[in-house]
């Protein structure tokens, strides 16, 4: 049997096992029950060492075999032989150094092989270790983009700073751009949008249908996220805006896929091939109107009025409150302010009182319904009030105050009353209540 200082070799799980013995100490190897289920590799360390003092006799590299890692690290078992053996001599191993790859996983242990001689050897009594290794296959991680974070789906219509989340695995890299939307009608337009960049700031360009435009090209931190905070600004243009913040992940995981499968984004939109958008509207704030209408039910020429506002020509005596568009008040936060356009309003109010004083030039005034106008007297369709037909606000309006005649000019020739509006919550679009207050009293 030949015997080596440095020894490699490669055994039957397809590890490198490589020793290389100090001054004085060999190594040999040889095949027992080769060819059979049994079949292992047996090295022999042979020298001459220092008695009763522990000595370093060789190193030993243990190396996985390609595309696998170690899942504990090797060790040294005594064979079930030294149980009969008697000798005080003694062998173990100390770790002196791994080898990681990349994505961190060992695969290589260096150890020293530390001998302490009690009493001779002989080739019958000499201990005999088993080597164990433990490895598996080294799974190749993908880091990409799980989800394109934006928020609310809506943008309120006095503009907001909006963070934009990107999530995924840390280093993942991608590319952002947002653009605002302008939707054109009209022959051979309808569907179409005009595209504005309206990215604060990048890092990076892109040229397509746009021209070049700014975008950032990034990627996410050791936390798996990065934040963008986007000012989206106050609506001006008088009707709703759209923006679409586009993503261009380098690789999406499957979390993206079944988000985008689900409809949270669209992909290729004209002039953004291979990108994911998530489009986000910008609607203007529901506005309710408060009509009210009096004239002289007897059509006798006479002239009536609501607090000073001549209604016997048609005219309606409107008051407006605007509110937060699909808002609780509790969302808003805010007890909201009066307004003094026309005949006066609010914006963001959502508990307020009205007072409404008719007056008639001639004739006396007599009242229909004594404790004044319910919720139901309060018309949103042609033919009477319709609490499906509200948009999405949810109010109640009640007569605080009862109607009471009074004489301005000539006796009972006017009638006040107040009602008391409470918003709870605001809907997606414009609504109309018309009160018709000659339901509530009449001239003679």
């Amino acid at each position: 049997m030949q015997y080596y200082r440095k020894i490699k070799k490669t055994s039957i799980l397809g590890n490198d096992i490589e020793f290389s013995c100090k001054p004085g100490v060999l190594i040999s190897s040889e095949i027992i029950n080769g060819g059979m289920e049994n079949e292992e590799r047996m090295y022999r360390l042979k020298g001459k060492i220092r008695k009763n003092k522990p000595t370093v006799v060789a190193t030993m590299k243990v190396s996985a075999a390609a595309n696998k890692r170690f899942q504990k690290a090797p060790g040294l078992i005594k064979n079930l032989k030294n149980r009969r053996n008697s000798s005080k001599n003694s062998l173990k191993v100390k770790l002196k150094s791994t080898v990681k790859d990349a994505d961190k996983n060992i695969i290589s242990y260096l150890y020293d092989i530390i001998y302490t001689a009690k009493q001779k050897e002989s080739r019958s009594s000499s201990l005999k270790y088993n080597l164990s290794t433990s490895v598996n296959d080294i799974v190749t991680r993908v880091f990409g983009i799980n989800k394109l974070d934006c928020g609310k789906e809506t943008i309120v219509d006095g503009g907001e700073t909006r963070r934009i989340k990107i999530i995924g695995d840390k280093g993942a890299t991608f590319k952002l751009s947002i653009v605002s939307l302008e939707e054109q009608a009209g022959a051979g337009f309808d569907g179409h949008f005009i595209e504005t960049n309206v990215l604060n700031g990048g890092n990076a360009t892109l040229s397509n249908h746009m021209g070049t435009i700014d975008i950032i090209d990034a990627k996410l931190d050791n936390e798996g996220r990065y934040v963008l905070a986007h000012k989206f600004p106050a609506n001006s243009t008088g009707v709703k805006n759209r923006y679409s913040v586009n993503i261009l992940p380098t690789i999406v995981k499957s979390g993206f896929t079944n988000l985008y499968n689900n409809g949270f984004y669209e992909k290729n939109r004209p002039g953004w091939d291979g990108w994911y958008s998530k489009i986000i509207t910008q609607p203007l704030n529901p506005i309710i109107t408060l009509r009210a209408v009096f004239i002289d039910n007897l059509a006798s020429g006479k002239t009536t009025s609501i607090n000073g506002v001549v209604t016997s020509g048609g005219a309606n005596y409107d008051k407006e409150y605007e509110g937060m568009y699909d808002m609780t008040v509790k969302e808003i936060g805010s007890k909201g302010f009066a307004t003094s356009a026309g005949n006066g309003g609010g914006k963001f109010l959502h508990d307020f009182e009205i007072t409404y004083r008719c007056i008639t030039n001639a004739g006396t005034i007599g009242i229909t319904k004594a404790n004044g106008p319910s919720i139901t007297d309060w018309h949103n369709t042609g033919d009477g009030y319709d609490s499906t037909l509200l948009y999405g606000n949810n109010l109640n309006i009640n007569t605080s105050s009862a109607p009471v005649l009074s004489t301005t000019s000539t006796s009972n020739d006017t009638c006040t009353f107040k009602v008391r509006v409470k918003v709870n919550k605001w809907g997606t679009e414009n609504l109309i209540l018309k009160l018709d207050i000659n339901n509530i009293i009449t001239i003679s």
